[in-house]
């Protein structure tokens, strides 16, 4: 007949076999042992950047925006006469795949809207084109007529915001649209960051061309 072991024995080898239940629960199923994290890092794609620089805080203060008044009749939007101290570019069509433009061969400055523009309080996209097989560096500034603010610009592959647009060998690129009127062109795609409704004055140069383009944003 055997003799049931001592209350002291009994203990312990309870205690040896709760151990072994604690250790088997903590080592992880087969299966679903964690992977090392993938440290390959993400390329910087250009859409990215854009979002980067279009996500930049600007201290733009935020100002009432314009009212818009339609045509009764045609429903086409009625501009403003800007004021005398703002004598505004000659609106053409040198682009119409592009909306009306401003300036003259071999450089323009092409919008939805030109060249009076309602106050949106947010940037500006616009094309500065330039006639291909221009040579130099395309060199863009611009400045508020009455203040003493600049203007400053965001290219689709640019990371920040820059008080001046530069593009080398400007008239050389290619054109980003697939128009038939595009084929004589080279098109530069911009944010222009406007600080404040007022009349302003860009001055772009090609080279040994320069041109001054004047436009007038109301509220």
């Amino acid at each position: 007949m055997l003799t049931p072991p001592r209350g002291g024995a009994f203990s312990i080898a309870a205690m040896c076999l709760g151990l072994a239940v604690l250790v088997a629960a903590c080592l992880p199923a087969r299966g679903n042992v964690a992977q090392p994290a993938d440290t390959t890092p993400t390329p910087v794609t250009r859409a990215a950047r854009t979002a980067l620089a279009l996500g930049t805080p600007t201290p733009l203060p935020v100002h009432p925006t314009a009212v818009i008044y339609a045509d009764p009749v045609t429903g086409t939007p009625v501009w403003p006469t800007p004021p005398a101290s703002c004598p505004v570019s000659g609106v053409g069509s040198e682009r119409p795949d592009l909306g009306p433009s401003i300036g003259e061969r071999p450089i323009w400055l092409a919008g939805t809207v030109l060249p009076v523009i309602p106050w949106r309080n947010e940037f500006l996209r616009a094309v500065f084109i330039v006639e291909r097989g221009t040579e130099g560096e395309l060199v863009v500034t611009g400045r508020r007529v009455d203040g003493d603010e600049v203007m400053r610009f965001i290219r689709p592959s640019a990371e920040s915001v820059t008080d001046q647009l530069r593009v080398m060998a400007a008239g050389l690129v290619g054109a980003p649209t697939e128009s038939p009127l595009a084929a004589g062109y080279a098109d530069h795609q911009v944010f222009l960051v406007v600080p404040s409704p007022g009349c302003w004055e860009l001055s772009a140069r090609v080279g040994e061309h320069t041109r001054t383009l004047t436009i007038h944003i109301y509220n």
